[in-house]
């Protein structure tokens, strides 16, 4: 990897600065970015685009939504004194006063959202160890077709990044092409900005406004 021209925190001040992310949530985005980072294991940066491939792609993407959709839930129920404000929230109490409930199937021990997060991220540990052992056995993972994806580790990425910053943080990462052709938008400023700090090869080096558009609006 080539060493950045800047530290991390001084790209995240930037990515702050464009994402316009509010001043009470700052510490929290730069955390979600680092984590968002830190999950960027280079062993599913290659995963073929063969059936097995396809299918496990859909299912960590709804693995990593499911995920996101219980930590919300979880927040919510605890974090949220005057009560909770989304429908996630809502349903998260429901789910709460069923699993604690002495006469019902939990038992009267009960369970909370935090067992089934435990759960769910165990699986997606297990899943994305399972991703870099189909990479690393594809026979295709060089000399890929023209017009194949060859890296839904990155689709991965920048899917859980956008979805976290706007269901945690309320934050929008954009991307949109310009009346005269050319291409804007936060998540793209931020997606270059955090290149140097992500493995080699894991950004697309041609074509990553597009890549972007089609990951985020599902083209």
């Amino acid at each position: 990897m080539v060493a950045p021209t800047k530290s991390l925190d001084d790209a995240l001040d930037e990515v702050v600065k464009l994402a316009k992310v509010p001043e009470d949530r700052e510490s929290q985005f730069r955390d979600l970015v680092r984590e968002a980072i830190d999950r960027a294991v280079p062993g599913i940066k290659k995963l073929s685009d063969d059936s097995v491939g396809s299918r496990f792609g859909v299912a960590m993407r709804n693995a990593n939504t499911l995920l996101a959709d219980l930590k919300t839930m979880e927040k919510e129920t605890i974090d949220k004194g005057d009560g909770p404000s989304t429908a996630l929230g809502i349903a998260g109490l429901s789910l709460r006063a069923v699993a604690m409930d002495p006469d019902g199937p939990a038992g009267p021990q009960g369970l909370t959202i935090k067992h089934f997060i435990n759960q769910l991220e165990l699986l997606v540990r297990v899943g994305e160890a399972a991703a870099a052992d189909i990479a690393h056995r594809s026979k295709r993972s060089a000399g890929r077709p023209r017009g194949t994806p060859g890296n839904l580790g990155f689709d991965f990425f920048v899917q859980q990044l956008v979805m976290d910053a706007h269901r945690g943080l309320g934050v929008k990462l954009t991307i949109y092409k310009n009346r005269d052709g050319t291409w804007g938008g936060s998540l793209l400023k931020t997606i270059r900005l955090l290149r140097a700090h992500l493995p080699d090869g894991f950004v697309p080096k041609t074509g990553l406004a597009r890549r972007l558009d089609h990951i985020v609006h599902g083209h």
